[in-house]
């Protein structure tokens, strides 16, 4: 059996019970997407990154060697500052 065309889908869909939207939605997913030139290079299409990057966590919440292996592995920054309670985090906000 070759590919099934649109009309004959929305009519199998309809004999099966499926809503107009639900057999749309079902097409829609089905077609092929764009191709986007800038997902070739992910690095173009994000810009210059910054190095630095600032955590706000819990103290006590990381351990002591995830940071400074972070920044070996990927040449980042890390500035971390530390909360005790929720009530502190809203208040620094």
């Amino acid at each position: 059996m070759t590919g099934l065309d649109r009309r004959e889908f929305v009519r199998r869909a309809a004999a099966l019970g499926l809503s107009l939207p639900a057999a749309s939605a079902l097409l829609s997913a089905c077609r092929p997407a764009r191709h986007d030139p800038a997902l070739d290079d992910p690095a173009r299409a994000l810009g210059p990154l910054e190095r630095e990057l600032a955590i706000y966590i819990w103290s006590d919440y990381v351990a002591p060697d995830t940071i400074p292996n972070f920044e070996k592995e990927f040449g980042f920054q890390v500035t971390m500052d530390f909360y005790d309670s929720n009530e502190e985090m809203l208040a620094k906000r």
